[in-house]
Formats: C-alpha cells, sequence, structure tokens
C-alpha cells in the first residue's frame, strides 16, 4: 500500500480521470438532445456549444483534482504504526 506522496498524486489522478469520465458519460446522454437543439443556434454559437461540449470533461476532471489538491497539505502527520498493543493506525486528521 503507498502511504507517500505518490498515493496522494495517484488519487489526485484517480479523482480527476473519474471526473472527466463522469462528465463525458453526462455529455453523451446529452449530446442528441442538444443536436436538435444546435439547428437552430447560428453557425457561431453552434461552434461555441461545440467547444464547451469539447472542453466540458476535461474542465470538469481538472477542477475535481484541483478541489481535492488542498486538502492532503492540510493533513498533519501521523505515527502510522499507532500505539503500542493497538490493533489499527490512529486516523490522521485535518489540521
Amino acid at each position: 500500500m503507498l502511504i507517500d506522496t505518490s498515493a496522494i498524486l495517484l488519487n489526485l489522478l484517480n479523482i480527476a480521470l473519474i471526473g472527466l469520465f463522469t462528465a463525458t458519460l453526462l455529455l453523451c446522454s446529452l449530446a442528441p438532445f442538444a443536436a436538435r437543439r444546435a439547428i437552430q443556434l447560428s453557425a457561431g454559437a453552434r461552434q461555441g456549444v461545440l467547444w464547451s461540449f469539447v472542453a466540458a470533461p476535461w474542465l470538469v476532471g481538472i477542477l475535481c483534482a484541483l478541489l481535492f489538491f488542498t486538502v492532503p497539505s492540510r493533513i498533519r502527520k501521523c505515527d502510522l504504526a499507532g500505539p503500542p498493543g493497538a490493533l489499527a493506525p490512529p486516523l490522521c486528521v485535518l489540521s
């Protein structure tokens, strides 16, 4: 089990990818409805809608990762071994 900075970075990458995939699935389900409405828009407006559909999953993924990026800096170091005779290590608390 990873417990160092690499674990935090891998978790942040996982959060970003989950946000990216969730936004992509959401946009894929909304695309048929948006395509019908896009016919009524001008070419410039359609271009804006297309760019937002392309950029939205990436922005959601990055924003999710940035949201959770500040949390590890507030975690105090804790004794991973725990007190003698303890069955489980103590929980790390936010400072």
